[in-house]
């Protein structure tokens, strides 16, 4: 006779395990907004696109600098006059002070302000959707996590309940050996058969574990945090594609993006004529100086201060072709971001279209795999009877066993890969952020 594995007397009671604290749907999203890492990567980035729209990053704004030194002399100097006479000097001291600040002014620099600033505000858009982006790419693997933990929470509970028909079902087994019923042979298959549901059992949890530190890490929170969640699936059903189409349109962030890279490409082409104008500016400033000179010079002391205002005009008339190779770049840069649209638009378009299909099949394989359970419990309820009152065989018995198990779990993945489904075209068409969770 087969010896039963360790498995399962390692598994003991575990799988009766005491209850966990239940992590809400409402409860771990708001965890997931307020600490995951790359929610706060985004919203970071986002505030650094917004600095850079600031009235001081525009250069619209005069500039000012000041400039001030201090110098000391001791010179020795041997001095001739006009009329021959003639002196040493030894250690005379000099020095000199000066202060100036000066302010300048661009009156016009050829547009490049202008739309530099409106770059940096299309810049701060792409930001916010890239933000958006992320938010949604990480929402969709957040209920995909969180989901797939409810999924095997259902399906470690129909594992558990097959273990104990097999441990039942071994029990059953030996005492009809002893009756002279079974043969040491029903005894050995009764033994693999509670082996492999015990395996079966335990990799369910092993994987189960995984989703749950993989949740973890989306939620910011220590690795090991042990819980239940909330196993209630609630499929919605979306009969309006047209409607939906039309929001994949308009919503999608991954066409907006592209729409605003576009926007970017065109600024940067104004930018690359800059050069074809002239930049005129005006400028002022005041300065303030104070010498002290040496004994023997003319004077003693000097000291001065004024105003000075002006303005300038520079016109770079010819700069070799770089600004003509810069400004038909960028002509070519607009066009491949037009095509790159397109490019996206119709990606996007057949990702919906997948994903309806998709969505529409899983609520079939649903409502189908609801029947097959159904019929599969059916017919188990009546082999059990029969297998307790010795009118079938073990073989007979297992089979009806597995179909059910596998009538459970198939109805299980489908109910949570309809969810799934459902809530991919919500994230396509850019409402994931409103669907029923």
């Amino acid at each position: 006779m087969l010896k039963i594995s360790f498995l399962f007397l390692l598994l003991g009671g575990a799988y009766l395990s005491t209850a966990q604290t239940v992590l809400s749907k409402s409860e771990a999203l708001e965890i997931l907004m307020e600490k995951n890492f790359d929610l706060k990567i985004a919203d970071l980035n986002t505030e650094i696109a917004d600095n850079n729209t600031n009235i001081l990053n525009s250069g619209y704004l005069p500039t000012l600098s000041a400039n001030g030194n201090i110098n000391y002399n001791i010179d020795n100097s041997d001095l001739v006059f006009a009329n021959g006479a003639d002196t040493t000097i030894n250690g005379a001291e000099s020095d000199g002070r000066a202060l100036n600040i000066n302010l300048n002014y661009v009156l016009f620099d050829g547009f490049n302000r202008k739309y530099s600033i409106s770059r940096n505000r299309e810049n701060l858009t792409v930001s916010q959707l890239d933000a958006l982006a992320k938010l949604e790419s990480v929402l969709i693997s957040f209920y995909t996590t969180y989901y797939g933990i409810a999924e095997g929470q259902k399906a470690l509970n129909s594992f558990k309940q097959t273990l104990e028909l097999s441990k039942e079902r071994y029990e059953r087994t030996k005492y009809g050996f002893e009756y002279g019923r079974n043969t040491q042979l029903d005894i050995s298959n009764a033994a693999v058969d509670l082996n492999t549901d015990s395996v079966n059992y335990l990799n369910a949890k092993q994987s189960q574990e995984t989703l749950v530190r993989t949740l973890n890490l989306m939620l910011g929170i220590e690795p090991n945090k042990k819980y239940t969640v909330d196993s209630v699936v609630n499929i919605s059903i979306i009969n309006d594609k047209e409607s939906m189409f039309q929001s994949l349109l308009t919503e999608n962030t991954e066409i907006q993006l592209a729409k605003s890279g576009l926007k970017i490409r065109q600024f940067d082409h104004q930018i690359s004529r800059r050069n074809l104008f002239p930049t005129i500016s005006l400028n002022g400033g005041y300065s303030n100086g104070v010498n002290n000179f040496a004994p023997g010079n003319f004077l003693s002391s000097r000291s001065n201060n004024g105003i000075t205002y002006g303005a300038s005009f520079t016109w770079n008339l010819f700069d070799g072709g770089t600004s003509t190779v810069a400004s038909q770049n960028a002509r070519i840069n607009i066009n491949i971001q037009e095509t790159s649209l397109k490019q996206i638009t119709q990606q996007v378009i057949a990702n919906f279209e997948n994903a309806w299909s998709i969505y529409q099949n899983e609520l079939f394989v649903v409502e189908t795999q609801q029947n097959n359970l159904q019929s599969s419990q059916q017919n188990f309820d009546r082999t059990f009877e029969k297998y307790k009152l010795g009118q079938v065989t073990s073989l007979d018995f297992r089979t009806a066993q597995n179909n059910l198990l596998q009538a459970e779990l198939s109805l299980i993945e489908a109910q949570f890969s309809a969810k799934i489904a459902e809530l991919t075209i919500y994230q396509l068409v850019g409402d994931i952020q409103e669907v029923e969770f």
